[in-house]
């Protein structure tokens, strides 16, 4: 249960001082339940310059941090890098840990707990609640899934180590309008079009797998002549912002042709 009062153990704390480094670190992770806890946390984007700006617990105390920086001597300046640090690590690690329980995914190490490292299916969880079903598995120390990208097309990409999974897949739907990039020439160059309308780098595409998965991204392409290859940005689940992830998008893949790209 969080409040806005600080709650540090006593032995943490120096009564000439302030915090220790066990002070800041504890209070780093109080910072975190405090933010966990707010609502729809789990889905939102989270740095660590909002509990420098923002953050009142961290506020109440930073003046010990300034002194230490102020005072000038090497031996302030390394307890003042070592104190920030473990504070803003505690606050990282314990943040990843509460979103990931609010979000019920689990994490990498658990889907081996029973595979036995053997090829496991799983529900990748992407940062915008959806999923992707595909076999995860492991070659030379990483971790990989492998799913169908389109009819003919595999997509295999590296997992980081705070990836999640989802113990159900996310809605599907069916009798979707989709349609597939189409590359022209653009007056002195080349363009994407999906339908009528024209696809620029930047814009927000949604992928359509075959099994009517929808995968959320942002298109680029380097435009270069008539083997260029549609390109799409996707992030990941998983520790504080997730992680992006490329997808290289084979010429048979699907896309909504509804709303306008972002």
């Amino acid at each position: 249960q969080m409040t806005n009062t600080m709650t540090l153990e006593e032995d943490t704390v120096n009564s000439s001082e302030g915090l220790d480094e066990d002070g800041w670190r504890a209070l780093g992770s109080q910072i975190a339940a405090k933010m966990a806890a707010s609502w729809g946390a789990e889905w939102r984007w989270h740095d660590w310059e909002q509990v420098v700006e923002r953050e009142p617990l961290f506020l109440a105390v930073e003046p010990q941090l300034e002194a230490l920086w102020q005072a000038g001597e090497v031996s302030d300046h390394e307890r003042y890098d070592r104190f920030r640090d473990a504070c803003r690590d505690s606050w990282r690690t314990e943040l990843a840990r509460l979103l990931r329980v609010k979000r019920g995914s689990r994490s990498l190490d658990e889907v081996w707990t029973e595979g036995d490292f053997n090829p496991q299916p799983v529900h990748l969880l992407l940062a915008d609640k959806t999923t992707i079903a595909g076999w995860v598995s492991r070659e030379e120390e990483k971790a990989f899934i492998t799913f169908r990208l389109s009819r003919y097309g595999e997509a295999k990409i590296v997992l980081p180590d705070s990836a999640e999974f989802a113990v159900e897949p996310s809605p599907r739907r069916a009798g979707l309008r989709y349609g597939r990039l189409r590359l022209e020439r653009d007056g002195g160059g080349f363009r994407h079009w999906l339908g009528r309308r024209d696809v620029h780098c930047g814009h927000g595409l949604t992928l359509v797998l075959p099994d009517g998965t929808l995968v959320a991204g942002r298109y680029e392409c380097d435009l270069r002549g008539w083997d260029s290859e549609a390109l799409l940005y996707i992030t990941l689940a998983g520790g504080i912002d997730g992680e992006q992830r490329i997808l290289g998008l084979p010429s048979d893949a699907d896309f909504l042709l509804e709303g306008r790209a972002l």
